[in-house]
């Protein structure tokens, strides 16, 4: 059978274009070569688009800084495309640039010994699997590889030239084209209102275009969509469609619009409709039913003649009753384990009054977080609930079993929150109540401008260090502290800090735990777990927000604990310690953040660094109280 694969020639490497191609044939069926020429004005958003897949993880900024460097390292003239076929495909799994995937190794160990050919990096680019050829393809050449394949029947080694930006860079023709690209390159569906689609763009009192997608920046980079708001949790784009500013909202996978279990079962089931996709008929009917009693503060009449037909496709009776309603919601989430959950775009209503019928909604509390996680034939999950003064969570038992086994031995330390109640909840699942615990995670706290001096990084550090310590004299390594799992508060101008989420914890030494793939993230180290080490990741992250090196000078260090230290407890006790020592600040980085003060403008900020700490932290209390007062008389 064989599958098709692209291999693309940046403009800086065009010199190696015969050896590659003549190598190619020696082992592959060639399809068709082109030379491509993209409009240089624009080569930086013919990128956005060809490695929004890949670079979906990078916010817009970091995006930006990747698609630069990659424009100077690889060029931005013509380059060639080749589209060939490989008739016996081997696939193995590879540490790729994306993470460890399942790769045709034939094309994935050419493009590496390609790329050896010179010293410029990611100069040659080549599809993995046949779903990367398909997506490659129709950014590319608006031909999916059926339609491609259908107009490119016969084998060519010639260059043929192609002048046309990447599909969707300078707009859109028509919303065919969009949805033509989206049908092959992302999981979405088109969640109401969809009747009126191709033909026209919105429903009559309904302004936009409601789609759920597997990943916001994804489709935001994908189809050059402009936010119209500022705020990280607004999903309002607009998409250029034959001069239009055509407006949409961009719902994606976990942002609580509804419980993510909910929202990938959506995308998995979805049908297809005219050009585009919609929910299957379950979905369709108890999603748009929880939008108008959940979501909106009154029902818009003109979902009452939806709800009924949609309800009869299922063989179910709609009652526009409040609390026929959510009963009805009610059985369809406990049987399929969902939840009802607060958006976290917060112009999303969220109908706490018809709620009140729900026996199902805050049994445990309000939901706030959920996972699965895969490890060979088992699924854990997890679920967060959040009351006025606790946590209540519900997790495979395995899980809360560890919970309670770490946390019991931690309750008398402090930087761990408390256990309040713990049981059985089924044979499956187990449940734990624990203490609520102050703060928000570090990239949060270090963001924000007050946060940002060197006498709070050396304070987290320090906190950090201590319930580290803690932790390895009870021979416990967490194993999961990424910045999610840590919360951050001030106290009297110091961190204070908290670890929570000890489901994946083992004993220091347990060769034998159950281990997920991603565990840790890139949180740990390629050859074990140190929870000194991911410390000193999430050190060097905070320096995205900080005006020093000092940081990252600490990162470094930290970073050199690794899973060997592990093997020698007093060792490494003694290793923290002398860490701590070199902790305190330089007349160097002190001078450094001098000059972030002054660059930036901050004068009242550099005169306070001029003073002692305490006597600072007073002077900024009481010149923000000042503030605070002339703002009100202002006003």
């Amino acid at each position: 059978m064989g599958i098709f694969h692209i291999l693309i020639i940046w403009s800086n490497s065009i010199d190696k274009t015969d050896f590659i191609i003549n190598d190619l044939k020696s082992h592959f069926e060639i399809r068709k070569i082109f030379k491509v020429h993209w409009d240089k004005n624009l080569f930086l958003e013919n990128l956005k688009t060809f490695y929004a897949h890949s670079q979906k993880h990078l916010n817009k900024d970091e995006y930006h800084h990747v698609l630069l460097n990659k424009k100077n390292t690889c060029g931005d003239g013509d380059f060639i495309a080749v589209i060939f076929k490989d008739n016996n495909p081997l696939f193995e799994t590879r540490i790729t640039s994306s993470g460890t995937a399942l790769v045709n190794v034939n094309v994935y160990d050419r493009k590496i010994k390609y790329r050896e050919l010179s010293n410029i990096g990611y100069d040659i680019h080549a599809s993995n699997d046949e779903w990367e050829t398909n997506k490659d393809l129709t950014v590319l050449f608006e031909l999916n590889i059926t339609d491609f394949c259908n107009k490119y029947t016969v084998n060519d080694d010639r260059i043929e030239k192609y002048t046309k930006n990447a599909i969707g860079v300078d707009g859109f023709e028509n919303i065919q084209q969009l949805f033509y690209l989206l049908n092959n390159t992302i999981q979405y569906c088109v969640l109401r209102n969809f009747e009126c689609l191709p033909s026209e763009y919105t429903v009559e009192g309904h302004g936009d275009i409601d789609l759920l997608v597997e990943n916001k920046n994804y489709i935001s980079y994908l189809t050059q969509a402009k936010q119209i708001n500022d705020e990280p949790y607004r999903v309002y784009h607009t998409i250029k469609i034959n001069g239009d500013n055509v407006p949409f909202d961009f719902r994606h996978i976990g942002d609580n619009y509804y419980d993510a279990l909910w929202e990938s079962n959506i995308l998995e089931s979805r049908k297809k409709e005219k050009c585009f996709y919609i929910p299957n008929s379950e979905n369709l009917y108890f999603s748009l039913l929880y939008h108008a009693y959940v979501q909106k503060p009154i029902v818009k009449q003109d979902y009452l003649p939806k709800l009924k037909q949609y309800a009869k496709a299922i063989e179910l009776t709609f009652n526009d009753n409040p609390e026929c309603a959510i009963s009805s919601l009610d059985a369809f989430l406990m049987q399929y384990r969902y939840e009802y959950t607060r958006p976290l775009d917060k112009t999303v209503f969220y109908n706490c009054d018809n709620l009140k019928f729900s026996k199902y909604a805050f049994r445990f509390g309000e939901l706030i977080s959920r996972s699965e996680v895969r490890v060979d034939d088992c699924v854990y999950k997890t679920k967060v609930y959040q009351k006025e003064n606790s946590y209540f969570k519900t997790a495979t038992k395995y899980l809360i079993d560890r919970e309670y086994k770490y946390l019991t031995e931690l309750q008398s330390e402090p930087h761990f929150p408390k256990i309040i109640a713990y049981g059985e909840l089924d044979a499956e699942f187990g449940f734990i109540e624990i203490s609520k615990c102050e703060g928000i995670n570090p990239i949060e706290f270090f963001k924000q401008p007050t946060h940002q001096h060197l006498h709070y990084i050396k304070s987290f550090v320090e906190e950090m260090l201590k319930a580290i310590t803690i932790l390895i004299k009870h021979n416990i390594l967490h194993r999961d502290l990424i910045p999610q799992n840590i919360l951050v508060s001030e106290n009297e101008g110091k961190c204070s800090i908290n670890i929570i989420d000890f489901g994946w914890a083992v004993d220091i030494g347990d060769k034998n735990a159950i281990t997920p793939i991603e565990l840790g993230g890139r949180y740990h180290e390629k050859n074990g777990y140190s929870d000194v080490y991911s410390l000193g990741v999430a050190a060097t992250d905070i320096e995205k927000f900080h005006g020093t090196r000092y940081e990252c000078r600490v990162g470094n260090l930290l970073r050199q604990t690794t899973s060997h230290n592990y093997n020698d407890i007093q060792s490494l006790i003694k290793k923290i310690e002398q860490i701590q020592q070199q902790l305190p600040i330089t007349l160097k980085d002190k001078l450094s953040e001098w000059k972030f003060f002054v660059q930036n403008r901050y004068r009242k900020e550099f005169l306070f660094s001029l003073l002692p700490f305490q006597v600072a932290y007073k002077c900024r209390k009481l010149w923000q109280s000042v503030h605070k007062s002339h703002l009100l008389s202002q006003s």
